[in-house]
């Protein structure tokens, strides 16, 4: 069986070639014009040009999401400023991908509006410098999907760490700045 699909990779491989040349053969003319060039070159910078923008799309879609429950209207400038800060903060903090900080977790619990209140149950003997490590790796939205809720990362409003034995918060929990005064949760 092996020996049949190495053949037919090899036979498949061949007539794309005698395609290619084919078609190179044919069409030798076009290559002598400017305008072939052009759009040769033309689709890997439009994929260079476009790069950011699907980079920041889920950011920005989640701030989008998240300035929604704002009294106050947010300029479309701020929120590209936030999803930057946003970015910068991802790149800064990478390094929290590979310090296992899973380790340290019992559980996690997501509620609220929009599902946006992250509480995050760890051991006992985690120390407040581990927990706002790992504070910073849901802030950043570095946990793996099938943490959250329907496996549909969020960008969090509230993130709080609590002890697994009495439920006490561990740290001063995080909550988005812009949204402080405009939208209150309660405690656990």
């Amino acid at each position: 069986m092996n020996k049949v699909s190495n053949n037919l990779t090899m036979l498949i491989g061949f007539l794309l070639i005698i395609l290619f040349s084919w078609q190179l053969i044919a069409k030798w003319q076009l290559e002598l014009h400017l305008v072939y060039w052009i759009n040769f070159f033309i689709a890997p910078v439009t994929w260079t040009v476009n790069l950011p923008l699907i980079i920041l799309t889920i950011p920005l879609f989640e701030y989008d999401n998240i300035d929604q429950l704002c009294v106050f209207k947010v300029t479309s400038r701020n929120l590209i400023e936030q999803v930057l800060v946003f970015l910068v903060m991802r790149i800064k903090f990478n390094r929290l991908r590979f310090q296992k900080l899973e380790n340290n977790i019992i559980e996690t619990h997501q509620g609220g509006v929009l599902n946006r209140r992250m509480i995050i149950i760890l051991c006992d003997e985690t120390s407040a410098d581990k927990a706002k490590k790992i504070e910073m790796y849901y802030k950043l939205m570095f946990a793996g999907g099938s943490v959250y809720k329907k496996n549909k990362k969020v960008i969090p409003i509230r993130v709080e760490c609590r002890k697994e034995s009495n439920r006490e918060l561990l740290i001063p929990p995080y909550e988005c700045s812009q949204l402080k005064e405009e939208y209150k949760m309660k405690n656990f």
